[in-house]
């Protein structure tokens, strides 16, 4: 989350567009952060490939525009 405070937020803040790309629990670390998810269920989240998860950024906090997530998959 450091980098993500850091190097992409800034730019979102500023109402730029950021594509992130990177592995499957990189990226679920960032969506547990944005989306609130609890330990317990990110372990479960199948992240679909090649296919974007596109969030808006506002006052309010993060929402999830685009991106259907699977889970039961357990990743442990």
């Amino acid at each position: 989350m450091p980098f993500f405070t850091k190097k992409i937020f800034p730019p979102v803040r500023m109402g730029k567009r950021v594509i992130v790309t990177a592995h499957g629990n990189t990226l679920r670390a960032i969506m547990k952060h944005l989306e609130g998810i609890s330990d317990e269920a990110i372990a479960d989240i199948d992240l679909p490939q090649a296919k974007p998860i596109v969030y808006r950024y506002s006052t309010r906090g993060w929402k999830r525009l685009t991106g259907e997530l699977k889970s039961g998959r357990p990743l442990r």
